[in-house]
Protein backbone atom coordinates (compact mmCIF):
# COMPACT_ATOMS: atom_id res chain seq x y z
CA UNK A 1 0.00 0.00 0.00
CA UNK A 2 1.21 3.68 0.07
CA UNK A 3 1.42 5.28 3.37
CA UNK A 4 1.60 9.08 1.96
CA UNK A 5 2.80 12.07 -0.22
CA UNK A 6 5.15 14.50 0.76
CA UNK A 7 3.23 17.46 1.40
CA UNK A 8 -0.22 18.26 1.89
CA UNK A 9 -2.88 18.47 -0.80
CA UNK A 10 -5.67 16.70 -2.04
CA UNK A 11 -4.86 17.20 -5.69
CA UNK A 12 -1.95 15.27 -7.26
CA UNK A 13 1.12 17.26 -5.55
CA UNK A 14 4.33 19.00 -7.91
CA UNK A 15 7.01 17.07 -8.44
CA UNK A 16 9.70 16.44 -7.05
CA UNK A 17 7.07 15.22 -4.01
CA UNK A 18 7.59 11.64 -3.26
CA UNK A 19 5.31 9.15 -2.65
CA UNK A 20 6.44 6.26 -0.12
CA UNK A 21 5.34 2.84 -0.12
CA UNK A 22 4.24 1.08 3.13
CA UNK A 23 7.52 -0.30 4.58
CA UNK A 24 7.88 -3.37 3.55
CA UNK A 25 8.62 -7.00 6.03
CA UNK A 26 11.84 -8.44 5.28
CA UNK A 27 11.39 -11.05 2.75
CA UNK A 28 11.09 -11.85 -0.56
CA UNK A 29 7.19 -11.77 -1.00
CA UNK A 30 7.42 -8.18 -0.76
CA UNK A 31 10.22 -8.25 -2.72
CA UNK A 32 8.04 -8.85 -5.26
CA UNK A 33 5.57 -6.58 -5.01
CA UNK A 34 7.71 -3.56 -5.32
CA UNK A 35 7.83 -3.86 -9.32
CA UNK A 36 3.94 -3.71 -9.34
CA UNK A 37 3.42 -1.10 -7.23
CA UNK A 38 6.03 1.65 -8.46
CA UNK A 39 4.27 1.28 -12.42
CA UNK A 40 1.07 1.58 -10.77
CA UNK A 41 1.90 4.40 -9.35
CA UNK A 42 4.05 6.12 -12.14
CA UNK A 43 1.21 5.55 -14.52
CA UNK A 44 -1.43 7.02 -12.14
CA UNK A 45 1.11 10.12 -12.06
CA UNK A 46 3.27 9.66 -9.44
CA UNK A 47 6.75 9.34 -10.79
CA UNK A 48 8.57 9.73 -7.64
CA UNK A 49 8.47 7.02 -5.76
CA UNK A 50 10.55 5.96 -2.56
CA UNK A 51 10.34 2.15 -1.99
CA UNK A 52 11.23 1.97 0.98
CA UNK A 53 14.57 0.64 2.89
CA UNK A 54 17.06 -1.57 0.96
CA UNK A 55 16.44 -5.35 2.75
CA UNK A 56 13.47 -4.05 3.65
CA UNK A 57 12.45 -4.01 7.71
CA UNK A 58 13.34 -7.41 9.67
CA UNK A 59 10.88 -8.51 12.05
CA UNK A 60 13.06 -7.84 15.15
CA UNK A 61 15.63 -4.75 14.82
CA UNK A 62 18.39 -6.79 15.95
CA UNK A 63 18.35 -9.47 13.01
CA UNK A 64 20.41 -8.82 10.28
CA UNK A 65 18.43 -9.09 7.16
CA UNK A 66 19.27 -12.60 4.97
CA UNK A 67 22.41 -11.88 2.89
CA UNK A 68 20.63 -12.69 -0.91
CA UNK A 69 17.54 -11.40 -0.18
CA UNK A 70 19.86 -7.86 0.89
CA UNK A 71 21.56 -8.04 -2.30
CA UNK A 72 18.97 -8.47 -4.70
CA UNK A 73 16.82 -5.62 -2.98
CA UNK A 74 19.64 -3.65 -3.53
CA UNK A 75 19.83 -4.15 -7.27
CA UNK A 76 16.67 -3.35 -7.53
CA UNK A 77 16.21 -0.18 -5.72
CA UNK A 78 19.69 0.99 -7.43
CA UNK A 79 17.63 1.68 -10.30
CA UNK A 80 14.97 3.13 -8.37
CA UNK A 81 14.36 7.38 -7.62
CA UNK A 82 15.12 7.04 -3.67
CA UNK A 83 18.03 4.65 -2.90
CA UNK A 84 18.41 4.31 0.94
CA UNK A 85 19.40 1.71 3.93
CA UNK A 86 17.64 0.86 7.66
CA UNK A 87 21.16 -1.90 7.67
CA UNK A 88 23.89 -0.20 6.02
CA UNK A 89 25.77 -2.51 4.03
CA UNK A 90 28.82 -2.38 6.42
CA UNK A 91 27.34 -4.80 8.93
CA UNK A 92 27.80 -7.67 6.42
CA UNK A 93 31.55 -9.22 6.19
CA UNK A 94 33.58 -7.16 4.00
CA UNK A 95 34.57 -10.00 1.73
CA UNK A 96 31.16 -10.98 0.89
CA UNK A 97 30.02 -7.43 0.59
CA UNK A 98 32.76 -5.67 -0.86
CA UNK A 99 31.99 -6.67 -4.72
CA UNK A 100 28.62 -6.51 -4.78
CA UNK A 101 28.85 -2.82 -2.75
CA UNK A 102 31.41 -1.49 -5.95
CA UNK A 103 29.84 -2.68 -8.45
CA UNK A 104 26.06 -0.83 -7.52
CA UNK A 105 27.54 2.00 -6.54
CA UNK A 106 29.21 2.54 -9.95
CA UNK A 107 26.18 1.73 -11.88
CA UNK A 108 24.16 4.06 -9.73
CA UNK A 109 26.91 6.60 -10.20
CA UNK A 110 27.77 6.65 -13.46
CA UNK A 111 24.89 5.17 -15.40
CA UNK A 112 21.65 5.46 -13.40
CA UNK A 113 21.65 8.70 -11.44
CA UNK A 114 22.64 11.02 -15.21
CA UNK A 115 19.59 8.95 -16.68
CA UNK A 116 16.93 9.49 -13.97
CA UNK A 117 18.16 13.40 -13.80
CA UNK A 118 17.72 13.69 -17.62
CA UNK A 119 13.64 12.12 -17.36
CA UNK A 120 13.19 13.47 -14.10
CA UNK A 121 13.42 16.36 -15.67
CA UNK A 122 11.18 15.55 -18.22
CA UNK A 123 8.78 14.21 -15.76
CA UNK A 124 8.53 17.98 -14.05
CA UNK A 125 7.68 18.91 -17.33
CA UNK A 126 5.33 16.63 -18.98
CA UNK A 127 4.18 13.95 -16.20
CA UNK A 128 5.48 11.05 -17.91
CA UNK A 129 6.80 8.28 -15.53
CA UNK A 130 10.51 8.41 -14.68
CA UNK A 131 10.02 4.66 -14.13
CA UNK A 132 7.75 3.15 -16.91
CA UNK A 133 6.75 -0.38 -17.49
CA UNK A 134 7.89 -2.09 -20.71
CA UNK A 135 4.49 -1.79 -22.94
CA UNK A 136 5.43 1.97 -22.98
CA UNK A 137 7.71 1.94 -25.24
CA UNK A 138 5.50 0.63 -27.81
CA UNK A 139 1.92 0.08 -26.63
CA UNK A 140 1.36 -2.51 -29.60
CA UNK A 141 3.66 -4.84 -28.38
CA UNK A 142 1.25 -7.62 -26.96
CA UNK A 143 4.24 -9.40 -24.97
CA UNK A 144 5.43 -5.96 -23.04
CA UNK A 145 1.48 -5.79 -22.06
CA UNK A 146 2.33 -8.48 -19.67
CA UNK A 147 5.36 -8.01 -17.83
CA UNK A 148 5.52 -6.54 -14.19
CA UNK A 149 8.56 -7.97 -12.92
CA UNK A 150 10.95 -5.83 -15.03
CA UNK A 151 11.05 -2.13 -16.08
CA UNK A 152 12.10 0.67 -17.70
CA UNK A 153 13.85 4.21 -16.62
CA UNK A 154 12.13 6.23 -19.27
CA UNK A 155 13.23 4.81 -22.51
CA UNK A 156 16.53 4.05 -22.22
CA UNK A 157 17.23 1.88 -19.56
CA UNK A 158 15.88 -1.68 -18.80
CA UNK A 159 16.09 -3.49 -15.64
CA UNK A 160 15.07 -7.35 -14.74
CA UNK A 161 16.23 -7.85 -11.69
CA UNK A 162 16.50 -11.26 -9.85
CA UNK A 163 13.36 -11.84 -7.48
CA UNK A 164 13.08 -15.31 -6.18
CA UNK A 165 15.78 -16.80 -3.29
CA UNK A 166 18.20 -19.45 -4.33
CA UNK A 167 17.40 -18.22 -8.42
CA UNK A 168 20.59 -17.73 -10.96
CA UNK A 169 18.64 -17.59 -13.84
CA UNK A 170 15.91 -15.91 -15.50
CA UNK A 171 13.84 -15.22 -18.41
CA UNK A 172 13.75 -11.61 -19.80
CA UNK A 173 11.77 -9.97 -22.25
CA UNK A 174 13.49 -7.13 -24.83
CA UNK A 175 10.70 -4.63 -26.12
CA UNK A 176 10.24 -3.71 -29.42
CA UNK A 177 10.17 0.70 -29.90
CA UNK A 178 7.07 2.64 -31.61
CA UNK A 179 9.17 1.83 -34.75
CA UNK A 180 8.90 -1.71 -34.43
CA UNK A 181 12.44 -2.36 -33.22
CA UNK A 182 14.47 -1.56 -30.29
CA UNK A 183 18.83 -2.56 -29.95
CA UNK A 184 19.03 -3.51 -26.36
CA UNK A 185 23.22 -3.45 -25.30
CA UNK A 186 23.77 -5.89 -22.16
CA UNK A 187 24.93 -4.21 -19.28
CA UNK A 188 26.39 -7.03 -17.87
CA UNK A 189 28.01 -10.60 -19.02
CA UNK A 190 29.98 -8.73 -21.87
CA UNK A 191 27.55 -6.19 -23.39
CA UNK A 192 26.01 -8.10 -25.83
CA UNK A 193 23.87 -6.90 -28.48
CA UNK A 194 20.29 -8.10 -28.77
CA UNK A 195 17.52 -6.87 -31.17
CA UNK A 196 13.81 -6.06 -29.54
CA UNK A 197 10.75 -8.03 -29.48
CA UNK A 198 12.50 -11.19 -28.37
CA UNK A 199 12.73 -13.17 -25.39
CA UNK A 200 16.35 -14.19 -23.71
CA UNK A 201 15.44 -17.48 -21.90
CA UNK A 202 17.65 -18.87 -18.87
CA UNK A 203 19.61 -15.79 -18.20
CA UNK A 204 22.63 -16.56 -16.04
CA UNK A 205 21.75 -14.48 -13.23
CA UNK A 206 24.88 -14.72 -10.90
CA UNK A 207 24.17 -13.10 -7.29
CA UNK A 208 26.68 -10.29 -7.92
CA UNK A 209 24.73 -10.11 -11.51
CA UNK A 210 22.79 -6.75 -11.88
CA UNK A 211 20.42 -7.43 -15.01
CA UNK A 212 20.21 -4.41 -17.15
CA UNK A 213 20.05 -3.30 -20.96
CA UNK A 214 20.72 -0.21 -22.16
CA UNK A 215 18.59 0.80 -25.05
CA UNK A 216 21.44 2.07 -28.02
CA UNK A 217 20.93 5.38 -30.20
CA UNK A 218 18.52 5.60 -32.86
CA UNK A 219 18.10 2.17 -32.02
CA UNK A 220 21.33 1.27 -34.43
CA UNK A 221 23.75 -1.58 -33.97
CA UNK A 222 27.80 0.64 -33.18
CA UNK A 223 30.12 0.41 -36.17
CA UNK A 224 32.89 -1.63 -35.08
Amino acid sequence: GVIGVSGASSKRPKAPAFVFLSTPKSNWSNLQTIIPKVLHLSVVDYPFVNPGPVGGVPSDSGILVQFELYVRWWQLNTFLPMLHFLQPPTLYPLTKISKVAKKLKSIRKDIVNPCLLTFSNGAMQTSLPVIRPLWMLNPNDSVALTIDDQFMIGDSILVAPVLEEGKRKRDIYLPTGSGKKAIWKSGFNGGNFFKGGRWLRDVEAKLEDVMFFIRQKNDTLPEL
